[in-house]
């Protein structure tokens, strides 16, 4: 199934028309690991509609912050952003045919509607030099005294991993209509602000904030380098055009981490290509590399893998899966770059020498434990995937390795590498075979000294005749 098709709004900002659906997990892919797809606290959307007392307090006081706590505005301020044509399709883009139990279509408004104030609290936050200060409305003083509070701070900083899960997901095309409605809400006597431009720098800010919470590839820090790959790849200016026909925030992450050429350029693949894993490609002579992200960065040229420097942290594991699970059940069969990946790494890493290794390359930044639990886990990645096929740019690269395995030079790199590690990397297994040789020498000398070299052994000259 596709993304839909983007189409122009009366402000002149592309609007999405809602196609892929937010699913429930599959139970074959849940029944593993299901606590990876369960929601800590932060319960968004209506697959995951039950929540506790304390967050549901917490949404209570970001409404209030908004100037949204009157019944009366509160539910103009729902009928504007989401009209009866519009309710029946976040039904449908949820999979849905009626509102979940017990909710009605008020309820359901509601409480879309109060999540979506919670992304956008917990995402737009401004610095200066993103969106120039602090707008007056939207980002008002009133809603940013709500952030001065340790408690609220507390449960703001444990959404990360929710808001990355993929029944937790809330349609873009929403949070784009809730911010274009506050954008206009009348809570205070200030100047009008440019309705589209402001609009998407708000956008702009509240995906680059979010991808910048996971964004899994060292550089730089405090991600000051993802910060600047970011904002020469994605500018607002063609930021509707790049990720404005995205479903939600997990669909933007997943299209930012692939990068622009592997999105642009799907080629799909049915048959997979494996490789050796890393200790017996350095091995065959083949150098690895570390380079920034995104997965687009992947390549093989001249006996040197580059692959993209990865942080793995005990936050990775989720993240990854929920990425996968994405890409096999919402989007086409020709995007299939982020398994590929997935399927690549680890044939890279076979077991904790392959990580040790990849550690030493700066491919890897463990964050987790040993190298063992890296390789745990990235093994576990791929449990419960389905590999129907591979991307032609990495079976490409795959293919590469492996005629370069299979030719004359990486045998002569096996042997130096055998001999190496043999003799070059053992100095104590060295200097024993010296000292045997010379043992053995020693000891034929003295035989020869002793037998061969004596008097008895020379040969004797006939008496002199008498």
């Amino acid at each position: 199934m596709s993304h839909g098709e983007a189409h122009v709004g009366s402000n002149g900002v592309p609007e999405v028309q809602l196609g892929v659906l937010i699913l429930k997990v599959p139970r074959y892919m849940r029944e593993y690991y299901p606590d990876q797809f369960t929601p800590i606290e932060w319960r968004l959307g209506l697959h995951n509609p039950e929540t506790t007392s304390a967050v549901e307090d917490l949404k209570t006081s970001i409404q209030e912050a908004f100037g949204l706590a009157n019944e009366a505005t509160w539910n103009d301020f729902c009928d504007d952003v989401v009209d009866h044509n519009y309710y029946v399709s976040l039904l449908r883009s949820y999979g849905l045919d009626h509102p979940p139990t017990p909710f009605n279509e008020v309820e359901v408004k509601s409480s879309l509607l109060l999540d979506a104030l919670v992304l956008i609290l917990r995402l737009a936050q401004p610095s200066r030099d993103d969106l120039g200060g602090r707008p007056r409305h939207i980002f008002d003083p009133a809603v940013w005294s709500i952030l001065d509070k340790p408690l609220v701070r507390l449960r703001l900083r444990a959404m990360p991993l929710d808001i990355f899960l993929v029944e937790n997901q809330m349609p873009l095309a929403l949070l784009k209509k809730a911010v274009k409605k506050l954008i206009h809400f009348p809570m205070s006597a200030s100047a009008p602000v440019d309705g589209p431009s402001m609009e998407i720098a708000i956008l702009h800010r509240m995906l680059l904030t979010a991808i910048n919470l996971v964004w899994p590839f060292t550089g730089g820090s405090e991600h000051k380098q993802f910060v600047e790959y970011f904002r020469s790849t994605y500018p607002k200016e063609t930021l509707a055009v790049k990720l404005g026909n995205c479903a939600h925030i997990l669909d933007c992450v997943y299209r930012v981490l692939c990068g622009p050429r592997s999105i642009s350029n799907q080629a799909y693949v049915e048959d997979i290509v494996n490789i050796q894993c890393a200790t017996n490609l350095k091995a065959a002579g083949i150098k690895i590399k570390a380079v920034d992200g995104p997965l687009d960065n992947l390549s093989f040229q001249h006996r040197c893998l580059s692959v993209p420097a990865i942080t793995i942290t005990d936050m990775t594991e989720a993240l990854f899966r929920n990425l996968a699970v994405h890409e096999d059940m919402n989007l086409e069969k020709s995007f299939c770059e982020f398994s590929s990946y997935l399927h690549f790494m680890k044939n890279l890493i076979s077991g904790p020498e392959d990580v040790k290794l990849l550690i030493k390359c700066d491919v890897v930044v463990n964050f987790l434990g040993n190298e063992a639990d890296v390789c745990k886990a990235w093994n576990r990645l791929t449990r419960g995937l389905w590999f129907e096929g591979q991307s032609q740019s990495i079976r490409q690269i795959a293919e590469g390795i492996n005629q370069h395995c299979k030719s004359r030079i990486s045998s002569i790199h096996r042997l130096k590498t055998e001999f190496y590690e043999k003799f070059c990397s053992r100095p104590w297994y060295v200097i024993s075979i010296f000292a045997a040789t010379i043992v053995t020498l020693g000891t034929c000398i003295q035989t020869y000294v002793a037998v061969i070299g004596s008097d008895r052994m020379a040969p004797h000259s006939p008496p002199p005749p008498s």
